[in-house]
């Protein structure tokens, strides 16, 4: 019985000018002689085992966030000498996502380079200052600027603040995403020295 070896050397001595038309791919090949299947199922429970890792490691740092943004009195922000560049990070946020934005700007908290001023705007219309929940009240003690604007949906994240922060660098981000620890200096890093710039790390 030939090896599955053997059976791609044979390849090699395959052709025909019509590329294309006649050939013997190693998928086949490797079916044919059970390696195949084989290399599937350990694939197969190689990314088990890393999608319940990475369950794991997302559940363990959002505990970690929850709690604290519950007892942490540790600034949001830094304090930025006059003149120097002010990075900082806006975001928005509606409806049911309002009451777990506050994990997000957690994780900004917890930035190695921790931004000048981190604003969240909300829809004057869908929300007013009773509406804000008593752990995003925490975060407004410790930096977090909530303001309200009117809805320019999910731009609201960006034309106010243009607005109000025409000099700064601007680092918008989403409400549904916890950051890692270097994205704000990465991010700012990445467009030192370009002016009105526009920088994107993810769209869709």
């Amino acid at each position: 019985m030939k090896s599955a070896a053997d059976h791609i050397d044979n390849l090699n001595y395959i052709t025909h000018p019509f590329e294309g038309l006649i050939q013997i791919s190693r998928k086949r090949v490797l079916m044919e002689t059970g390696i195949l299947p084989t290399i599937q199922i350990q694939f197969s429970l190689i990314e088990r085992i890393a999608r319940f890792c990475r369950r794991a490691r997302g559940r363990y740092r959002q505990i970690g966030l929850v709690f604290s943004a519950l007892v942490s009195k540790r600034s949001i922000t830094q304090n930025v000498q006059k003149g120097a560049n002010q990075i900082v990070v806006s975001l928005t946020t509606y409806g049911h996502r309002f009451r777990d934005v506050y994990l997000v700007v957690e994780s900004i908290a917890h930035q190695t380079h921790r931004p000048a001023r981190v604003i969240l705007w909300l829809d004057e219309l869908e929300f007013g200052s009773k509406d804000i929940p008593r752990l995003l009240r925490r975060q407004i003690g410790r930096g977090l600027e909530v303001r309200f604007c009117a809805n320019y949906r999910s731009y609201k994240k960006l034309i106010p603040t243009l607005n109000i922060c025409p000099d700064s660098t601007i680092v918008t981000i989403d409400d549904d995403v916890l950051y890692p620890r270097g994205y704000a200096g990465a991010t700012c890093n990445r467009v030192t020295g370009f002016s009105w710039s526009c920088y994107c790390t993810q769209s869709s």
